[in-house]
């Protein structure tokens, strides 16, 4: 038995590890902020996950996004807490308190494992909980953390349990796995999805939402018998759902309006004022070329009046 027991008592005040980051000089900021090896590494260990592609150590790890983000591409974040990388898409674009916003959010088809690209989220090792579960894989939606977790587990002890990982209330999960357990909320894109707020041109987080529920996998053990406990199944219980929230402060907002939206808005009626005067100084020159047109005409047809 441990001296301690916590589900995050291993990462309080754990040191994530050495990253090595891009500063974006030499593609105009397009990789700003992109991590080229964490811990001295392209990828994560090839213990946790089956394929190199999934090992894979893509995007920022969230706090920069580049400038000039733009709505069809896919902005990378690579999490030591879920142990990989993930992506998130364009969503909407809207008003953020007076400044023009994309959010990107993490798709459904981020966690779907039937998809060529996620296969290697799926292993040999993995335990079934459903009937409808494929081999190797859990369903989708959920994350299999358990080997990039041994020391957590380790700690456990005898009988430790998978560590599952989720959106909270099973979010873009099949309903069959929300259906086993009883007394959870209907799942919402607001509160129960990864999302970033971005100012488009700067690549300025303005929000960021970062959501997790943390399961555990659950087997009726070998010397439990189904005679004693008739209604016990395996699967997956939750046990606590994360969800951290940071946004702009007041006085950062009010610089980018000051120093963007305001020098675009003088740089704008700078630009109306100057069509404007050159509009006139043409219709100007216009008129002045008329009149003097006109006065020589005028002049030729009183000489030739002269010479008759």
């Amino acid at each position: 038995m441990p001296d301690r027991i916590g589900l995050l008592y291993e990462r309080n005040g754990t040191h994530e590890g050495d990253y090595l980051v891009s500063d974006g000089t030499h593609d105009r900021s397009k990789s700003l902020g992109k991590i080229i090896a964490w811990n001295g590494r392209k990828t994560v260990p090839s213990s946790w996950w089956s394929t190199t592609q999934a090992s894979m150590i893509n995007g920022t790890d969230g706090g920069l996004v580049h400038p000039y983000v733009t709505k069809d591409e896919r902005i990378y974040i690579f999490s030591t807490f879920i142990c990989r990388s993930i992506y998130l898409t364009f969503q909407k674009e809207f008003d953020y308190e007076g400044v023009n916003a994309y959010k990107f959010g993490v798709p459904k088809d981020a966690w779907n494992y039937e998809k060529p690209e996620h296969t290697g989220y799926c292993h040999k090792t993995t335990k079934v909980y459903f009937d409808h579960q494929t081999p190797g894989c859990l369903p989708n939606g959920l994350m299999d953390l358990s080997r990039c977790l041994k020391r957590c587990l380790a700690r456990m002890g005898a009988g430790k349990p998978d560590i599952v990982a989720s959106m909270p209330n099973f979010y873009d999960a099949p309903d069959s796995v929300r259906n086993m357990i009883e007394g959870l909320d209907e799942p919402n894109a607001e509160s129960d999805q990864i999302y970033l707020v971005v100012e488009p041109r700067l690549g300025t987080l303005l929000k960021a939402s970062r959501r997790l529920q943390v399961n555990f996998g659950i087997h009726s053990g070998a010397n439990i018998s189904n005679f004693a406990y008739p209604r016990m199944k395996a699967g997956i219980i939750p046990v606590i759902t994360l969800r951290e929230n940071i946004k702009i402060d007041a006085s950062n907002l009010d610089e980018i309006k000051e120093r963007l939206y305001k020098v675009e808005e003088t740089a704008f009626w700078t630009s109306c004022l100057a069509i404007m005067i050159g509009s006139l100084l043409i219709a100007i020159g216009i008129m002045c070329c008329c009149c003097f047109h006109r006065s020589r005409t005028m002049g030729t047809i009183k000489i030739h009046d002269q010479s008759i």
